[in-house]
Formats: C-alpha cells, structure tokens, sequence
C-alpha cells in the first residue's frame, strides 16, 4: 500500500464525512482503491446523522443510478435503505427496478401504517411520474396492489382509487387497469364480487385505451375460468341480485363506450352462470 492510500485512510478515519463528499463522484469513484471504497461505504453503514446521512445516500445513488457503484456495494447499500423508513429510502435507490421492489414490498406487508407512505408517495407529482416510467405489467401489477389494500380497508389507498376513478389522480391505462381486474380477482387470484369495486371497475375501464380496456377483460374471464363457483369469495346473494347490479352499473356510467357495455354484459353472464351453480350447492353453506 503506497503513502498516498495510507493518507487517504487516514483522512477517512479522521474526517469521514468530509472525504466523502470530497472523494465520492461517478467520475472519480473508479480511480479509488478497493481499501477506500470499502471504508466510504461502510461510512455510510455507521452514520446516524440523518443530515449527514441524507446528503449520503444522495451521492451514493447517484453512483448506482450511473452504473459505477460495484454490485458488491450495490448490495451492501440496498440493505442499508432497506433497512430505513419507506420515505427515509425511497429517494435514494438510484434504479428503478429496486424503487418499484421497495414500492411493492412495503404494499404487501397489508401493515396500515406503512402502506400510507407508499400511497403518499404515489398521489405526488414524482411518484406518478415514476410509474408512469414503468412497464405495463408492473403498472398493472401496483394497480392490483393498490386495489388488494382498498380491500383490506385501507382508508388512504380508498382514497387514492377515488381520486383515480374521479380523474383528479391521473394514472396511467395499465394501472387503471390492474385496480379494475383486482376489483374481480384478488392477489391470491380468487374470484370476488363487490358492488362497489365492481361498479368503480367498471368506469375505470370506460376511461382507457380499448384495446387495454379489452385484454382486462379476457384476463378476468380465463382467471374466473379456472374458478370453480364453490372457491369464489365474495358474491351476490342470487342471480337476481346481481342482475340488478349489473344493470345498475351501467346506467351509473355516463357516455358507457360500446366494447366496455358490451364486454361487461357478456362478463355479467358468466358471474350469473357461477353464481347459479353456487348456489345449486348445498353443502358449501
């Protein structure tokens, strides 16, 4: 080890945070010894400061959003943030695979209190802007989260959904349709029938792209396919009932388009059909 890395560890000793927000920049972090980054982000590891450790965290994503930060630092930072408050880390993951994995983790804990940040989070400007960056499949994915937490009576995510069906939350098509299909199939992919998730689902799908509007409804009807009426979890008491509902549905919508009219008629037909052979079913009650 040359004198000039003996110095360098001994600055760091003696004046960490100094070092690094002198040393650590995406052009000067490959030019640094494997000894020195080691201690700079192990730095990071002890530093209870949150200012400091704030200013921290926003250098460091900074070198994993430019792809120079090593994957061995990578992981060890990760576990840092994953070990912070949701709004303490979010920020800071500088990618945007491990942003959308903290979002989704922290929705699946069903936990009230820290599903609040994620849904903060995801009514501001920055987070609706973030997924809108995201593939279809995980927009789809979080709308189905968001919706899974509406069903847990989580008051906020309620809220959010209102704000999306209202327009006044402007969301991508693939999210609005996630929230609509999780209005019919849960995330354990179960079947369930609820007047309100059914006719907000409804006019969520009156609002997108017809085509996304459309391939909704296909992935409702195959997951109610490979449904068996006697698992369903949630339905109408007869058939007559969910008659009713599902002429109510319609009318409650104003300028309903003819695929999404058309679309649910026939879907209403097959949750009559199940829920005719439900009850044909004694022994389920």
């Amino acid at each position: 080890m040359g004198n000039s890395e003996w110095s360098l560890i001994d600055r760091i000793t003696k004046f960490p945070y100094e070092c690094f927000i002198g040393f650590v920049h995406q052009e000067t972090w490959q030019k640094l010894p494997e000894r020195i980054k080691d201690m700079l982000v192990g730095y990071i590891e002890h530093e209870k400061d949150e200012k400091k450790r704030r200013l921290l965290k926003a250098i460091t994503s900074n070198l994993v959003k430019h792809n120079v930060l090593e994957a061995g630092f990578v992981a060890r930072y990760f576990v840092i943030l994953n070990e912070l408050s949701f709004d303490s880390a979010i920020h800071y993951y500088g990618t945007e695979e491990a942003t959308y994995d903290r979002i989704i983790s922290t929705l699946e804990t069903y936990r009230y209190e820290k599903q609040n940040s994620v849904i903060d989070f995801l009514k501001k400007g920055y987070g609706i802007e973030f997924v809108s960056g995201l593939a279809s499949e995980k927009q789809f994915y979080l709308g189905r989260l968001i919706q899974a937490a509406t069903r847990s009576d989580h008051w906020n995510s309620e809220r959010l959904i209102q704000g999306v069906v209202s327009g006044s939350v402007k969301y991508a098509d693939h999210v609005k349709a996630g929230i609509a299909y999780g209005a019919f199939i849960t995330v354990r992919n179960m079947f369930s029938l609820d007047e309100l998730h059914t006719q907000r689902s409804i006019k969520l799908l009156n609002s997108i792209d017809e085509e996304v509007q459309i391939q909704t409804y296909e992935l409702i009807n195959q997951a109610i396919d490979i449904n068996s009426p006697d698992s369903w979890e949630e339905v109408s008491p007869n058939e007559q009932t969910f008659t009713e509902l599902s002429e109510k549905v319609i009318k409650s919508i104003e300028n309903i388009v003819e695929s999404n009219k058309t679309n649910f008629k026939i879907l209403a037909v097959k949750i009559k059909a199940g829920i005719a052979v439900r009850n044909s079913m004694p022994d389920l009650y």
